[in-house]
């Protein structure tokens, strides 16, 4: 569901944008400051690793899902 990057400090969240994936911000990785934060990049329901998943698919939604 999400591929992560960096240590355990900060989160910082990347979302993909429509018709993206959490794949999309694998050419960022090599330029991500890895020592103080930790990345996690996740799908939206219906896309990448999440394709087949179920559900309303409205931002309320993605939000809770985040």
């Amino acid at each position: 569901m999400s591929q992560d990057s960096g240590n355990d400090g900060r989160a910082v969240i990347g979302l993909h944008g429509w018709f993206g994936s959490a794949t999309a911000w694998q050419p960022l990785a090599a330029h991500l400051e890895n020592s103080q934060f930790g990345y996690h990049f996740m799908d939206f329901r219906g896309y990448g690793s999440r394709a087949g998943a179920s559900g309303r698919f409205t931002i309320a939604e993605a939000a809770a899902d985040v």
